[in-house]
């Protein structure tokens, strides 16, 4: 271990972790759901998306979180950086399988809501970021290492 450690970072807000784990949790039960579909799926002919495809995005999304929330609670530098981005992309990516997927009548009906939700929920994270500056471009000059500079 070296002397020169790079200071470390305030505790990420106790709401985003729980944010985190929720979502790490959510995906665990579309993982627990994809699997029940493996045996029902030759009964259900109207499913959009294959029990495989939901079970691999599922457990992709549950290692992002999962990584993320360790990340927060090690106080990893560019983990710091990367929630706001990563939440966002999740965001939009849960947007646009419900848009494109879903054949529901029901679905399609509150996708406005479900967008102004997505917008409502995403502030805080994106306010917290900013003012607490973890999307500064100077960290990866404060910290070297925790960023890779092109």
């Amino acid at each position: 271990m070296s002397g020169a450690n790079p200071p470390r970072l305030r505790a990420a807000p106790i709401w985003l972790r729980a944010l985190l784990a929720l979502i790490a949790m959510m995906n665990i039960v579309n993982i627990v759901g994809a699997l029940i579909n493996f045996r029902i799926a030759p009964a259900l002919p109207d499913v959009s998306v294959s029990p495989l495809a939901q079970l691999l995005v599922a457990c992709a999304f549950l290692l992002i979180f999962a990584r993320l929330l360790i990340g927060l609670q090690r106080r990893t530098p560019s983990i710091y950086t990367a929630v706001a981005p990563v939440l966002t992309l999740y965001a939009l990516f849960g947007l646009a399988w419900n848009l494109l997927l879903t054949r529901a009548t029901y679905s399609r009906e509150t996708f406005g809501f479900d967008c102004l939700l997505t917008v409502l929920i995403l502030f805080p994270v994106w306010w917290t970021a900013w003012r607490r500056g973890w999307l500064s471009p100077l960290r990866s000059a404060q910290h070297p290492g925790s960023m890779q500079r092109s």
